[in-house]
């Protein structure tokens, strides 16, 4: 055989392999997708848009007051260490 000829088998067949190794498994994807479907008719949230992330106004307030209370504690024990 030419040495063109095998060069061109040889490119076609590395093609071949990477479209083959990048192509996504279908089945896996469709088996997600009836999972996902059937969680979701059972009630079960299956998208982050479902859920709600927003922070409660307590919990801004509480955490403010816990970093409020670190602070003044390091300042305390830093003044007590002078003393």
């Amino acid at each position: 055989m030419n040495h063109r000829v095998k060069l061109t088998l040889v490119v076609l067949a590395v093609a071949a392999a990477v479209v083959w190794l990048l192509l996504p498994n279908n089945k896996a994807r469709i088996a997600a997708e009836k999972t996902r479907r059937s969680l979701r008719a059972e009630g079960f949230k299956v998208d982050l848009s479902e859920f709600d992330l927003s922070m409660p106004a307590e919990l801004g307030t509480n955490n403010e007051t816990l970093m409020y209370a670190g602070t003044r504690r390091e300042t305390y024990f830093r003044f007590a260490a002078l003393t």
